[in-house]
């Protein structure tokens, strides 16, 4: 399963058709709270993590406990906001602009593992 955190409903509509598109389940996440919940279900395998939401900072920081569940976290954000990169990756996240992550998006969805 996908856990997406989005600002824009626009961003949040592109995910969920990407993710429609490669047959994976999605779910928008609001909090840590909401992505543990997930988590604790043992059925997210991938967090897409909008650095431009408020709960950004939240989730970001939990991409240890997100990858000990064997899932990974891409955080993806405005390609000027060098200090919210450098937060996300030094909590070991993956880091893409939004340009990126729009290229890569069916990449992405297509190489996650399991549902």
């Amino acid at each position: 399963m996908l856990a997406y955190l989005v600002a824009d409903l626009m961003w949040g509509s592109k995910i969920a058709s990407a993710a429609q598109a490669a047959g994976r389940p999605a779910r928008r996440v609001r909090s840590w709270d909401d992505t543990r919940s997930l988590l604790e279900q043992g059925t997210v395998r991938l967090v897409l993590v909008d650095l431009t939401d408020p709960a950004a900072g939240e989730i970001v920081a939990q991409t240890p406990v997100v990858a000990g569940s064997g899932g990974r976290v891409i955080a993806f954000g405005p390609h000027v906001d060098t200090e919210a990169f450098e937060r996300a990756r030094a909590c070991g996240a993956e880091v893409l602009p939004r340009g990126a992550l729009i290229r890569r998006l069916d990449e992405i969805m297509g190489t996650q593992p399991g549902g």
